[in-house]
């Protein structure tokens, strides 16, 4: 491409949004267990009987997730008008306890706050991202599954009466950037824009989160080394760049024409390059790396999933469960609980499988044999060359 990219600044209010395989409205609500309730009277059931006979409005949420803090507020208000309806307000996260607690501490919340500790109830709702909504009514059906933004009071007075929840807005998606569009222009068709991050209560993200749909790519938050990282298909570690690399934060906007995703990488190096005034040399090094393969002297134990789509995973210090899922997410859990060790794959497994590890976590020699003996899996520290890139210059801009 011969033309410069685009510098710019632009805003946008939206709540966090991830494709996952929720549940169908107009059929019976999935089994919800929780390990923790708060805020709740002390009888009550850790689980679907706490609301049965009522009608429930179930909020799958974080605390480090922007979208949900964002929108505490509005519903923290729409319960308050039902305190003394027949209507349970349950927001539920698969954080530790004291996590939840000390935010509550400083974000108080309305309704009781359930801790998915093992995240069963997350699967069995299809819960990747969040904030999602699920309406079940007093019998125990779906009746919408939406973001909290959408939830009003009129809908809570028409789900306690029984009647038509009406129609329900779907999950709230990301905005094209469209920072050069006017109103009633058509959008573009192909952009790029790099902008000083915004602040999460504007943006409605949390730093690092990523949407990607029909030609549009967005990443919220992005230190410059993440940024290259992504453009360049390769580990943040292997970047050796300036300290400010890790500092600073970008909002990234791509839109490319239908069927050219591919595009999105290069258009993204060519953003950067100029912005940052770029120059840049890729080496090859000699790296400590774990290589990953099926053990040919340990059981098989890999489990062929069923699930069709794939109902997610969840993961946690020490313990990664999937539903239909690939070698590859696997992987990158395993690696981040390790602090980022490189994991190479050798297993030759392109199927999905339904995965239950269990290991101390940071602990490799607890992870090899829980691999060994759970999945059938060797994990094997070798020495292998890999590319690095190297930042020889770069600037930081200015803006006007």
């Amino acid at each position: 491409m011969g033309t410069k990219t685009l510098l710019a600044i632009c805003f946008f209010s939206t709540s966090c949004f991830a494709q996952s395989a929720l549940p169908t409205v107009g059929r019976t609500a999935p089994k919800v267990q929780l390990s923790t309730l708060l805020q709740a009277p002390s009888d009550t059931p850790r689980s679907s009987a706490a609301f049965k006979g009522k009608s429930g409005v179930l909020e799958f949420w974080a605390t480090w997730c922007g979208g949900c803090v964002a929108e505490i507020p509005h519903l923290n208000e729409v319960a308050n008008q039902f305190k003394d309806q027949p209507v349970v307000f349950l927001s539920i996260t698969d954080e530790e306890p004291v996590v939840v607690q000390s935010f509550l501490q400083r974000r108080p919340m309305r309704g009781w706050i359930g801790i998915d500790a093992k995240g069963g109830t997350y699967r069995r709702f299809g819960i990747v991202g969040r904030p999602q909504t699920v309406l079940i009514d007093s019998h125990g059906d779906i009746r919408a599954v939406t973001s909290p933004d959408h939830v009003t009071t009129a809908m809570i007075d028409r789900l306690i009466s029984g009647a038509a929840v009406g129609a329900v807005p779907a999950m709230s998606k990301p905005v094209a950037s469209g920072v050069s569009q006017s109103p009633g222009t058509p959008p573009p068709l192909l952009e790029v824009l790099i902008r000083p991050a915004a602040i999460v209560s504007v943006s409605g993200f949390s730093p690092g989160a990523r949407w990607q749909s029909d030609g549009h790519f967005n990443f919220y938050g992005a230190t410059l080394r993440m940024l290259l990282e992504y453009a360049n298909n390769i580990r943040g570690d292997h970047i050796i760049a300036p300290d400010w690399f890790d500092k600073n934060r970008y909002d990234l906007f791509t839109v490319v024409p239908q069927h050219r995703d591919d595009l999105q990488r290069s258009l993204t190096i060519e953003g950067l390059s100029e912005t940052f005034g770029l120059v840049i040399r890729h080496e090859t090094r000699s790296t400590e790396v774990y290589v990953l393969r099926v053990d040919p002297d340990a059981k098989a134990r890999m489990k062929i999933s069923h699930a069709t789509p794939s109902l997610g995973f969840q993961a946690q210090p020490g313990h990664f469960t999937g539903v239909a899922t690939g070698i590859p997410r696997l992987i990158q859990k395993i690696d981040t609980d390790l602090g980022g060790i490189e994991i190479v794959d050798e297993t030759n497994l392109s199927g999905r499988y339904d995965f239950d590890l269990n290991w101390t976590s940071r602990n490799i020699k607890s992870l090899q044999d829980a691999l060994r003996s759970q999945l059938g899996l060797s994990l094997i520290k070798t020495i292998r060359p890999k590319k690095f890139l190297v930042v020889v210059s770069a600037s930081e801009p200015k803006t006007w």
